[in-house]
């Protein structure tokens, strides 16, 4: 679960690099979202492991 909880963390960090190069605001809105929901994918696994 931590390899899993490792993972999740690279993902949110290029999601917020992306966020930084874009200029849409639009696309930034989205970005945010999908974020977001993997905050909330990430606290549910934390969740499992205890």
């Amino acid at each position: 679960m931590k390899l899993i909880g490792n993972e999740l963390d690279k993902i949110g960090d290029e999601i917020y690099n992306l966020a930084q190069i874009l200029e849409d605001s639009e696309s930034k809105k989205i970005l945010a979202t999908i974020k977001l929901y993997l905050d909330v994918v990430e606290d549910k696994i934390d969740d499992l492991e205890v």
